[in-house]
């Protein structure tokens, strides 16, 4: 995971060899640090770090290539907000140094503002997937709706919609795909801060 998006970041930013072997051993030291708090005695018997710990090493070798001075817990937030994908974790990276260029700052309080800036969530949760969900939600009263006409409510591409948007909202528990479409779950009335109408004719959100 770490050597992929370290070859996209430092293709990006025209990094030298050198440079890119550079961050590539530090996300694997940031990985294998978390593995030895987590799971010592995996580590210690040969195993590769959990996959659960590959966005934090992403995110210190595109730091790294970005050279972007963050700490741990800016670090840790990035991390939590990749979705698990290393692709996402060097974008939003990139967005926090362009933040940091302008503002000035790289800590916690600067990936914070400027992730809201671009419109990511604690959870990771851009704008069209609350968009998806705010749908669901208000116009359709949590589901269940059908792909297509979920699309048109959006203004968005059913493929885009099935492809990029539904499987992480699903992975996390936001949406349930069901015979008779898509029903958005209590954790999303939650996250959005809405409540359902009581006298839905659907009642069995998950």
């Amino acid at each position: 995971m770490v050597i992929p998006a370290a070859l996209a970041v430092a293709e990006h930013v025209g990094a030298s060899g050198q440079q890119l072997l550079d961050a590539v051993v530090v996300g694997y030291e940031v990985m294998l640090r978390i593995s030895y708090a987590v799971s010592p005695y995996l580590i210690a018997q040969g195993h590769h770090p959990p996959v659960a710990v590959g966005p934090f090493g992403v995110a210190a070798a595109a730091a790294r290539l970005l050279d972007l001075e963050v700490g741990r817990a800016a670090l840790a937030e990035i991390a939590g907000r990749c979705r698990g994908t290393p692709r996402i974790a060097n974008r939003l990276l990139r967005r926090v140094r362009d933040y940091a260029l302008v503002h000035g700052g790289s800590g916690i309080e600067a990936v914070n503002a400027a992730l809201e800036l671009y419109d990511v969530d604690e959870l990771g949760l851009d704008r069209l997937d609350r968009a998806v969900l705010e749908a669901i939600l208000t116009r359709f009263d949590g589901g269940p709706v059908g792909l297509g006409t979920l699309a048109v409510s959006v203004g968005e591409e059913a493929e885009t919609i099935e492809s990029v948007v539904e499987p992480f909202l699903v992975r996390i528990g936001m949406l349930t795909r069901t015979p008779r479409g898509r029903v958005a779950s209590k954790r999303a009335w939650k996250h959005l801060g809405l409540s359902r109408d009581p006298g839905a004719l659907f009642g069995d959100d998950l």
